[in-house]
């Protein structure tokens, strides 16, 4: 009886290795497209996770993405996707706190507009 049990143990933990990339690209994708519609929507420039900030890491290393680090800032990292047909900029940035991830989505001509803004263009 107990090595059923510890049979199902091993499959379980081999499941989730397997599975694991998979989940993380699902849930992270989630999340930024739910920081899109609140960027879009209502008019919020950040959200707060639950994704803890290694998995977002791994995230943006899959992807070819520099993480910065700076003495006095936490770790932040900036991408460019694809979200409901729209070209966005992605930011997400570790909370000191808690170790999860905020993220910010904004579409790309809302930023270049806000960048010549404030050269005065």
């Amino acid at each position: 009886m107990m090595w059923w049990i510890v049979g199902l143990v091993v499959v379980w933990f081999l499941w989730r290795l397997a599975t694991g990339r998979a989940r993380r690209e699902h849930t992270i994708k989630d999340a930024i497209g739910r920081a899109f519609i609140a960027n879009t929507k209502l008019g919020r420039d950040w959200i707060d996770t639950p994704i803890y900030w290694e998995a977002a890491e791994r995230f943006a290393l899959d992807r070819g993405v520099e993480v910065k680090r700076y003495y006095n800032e936490p770790p932040s990292f900036s991408l460019d996707m694809r979200v409901n047909g729209e070209d966005v900029f992605v930011l997400m940035m570790r909370d000191q706190l808690n170790g999860t991830t905020s993220i910010s989505v904004a579409k790309k001509e809302d930023v270049f507009s806000k960048i010549s803004e404030r050269l005065g263009k």
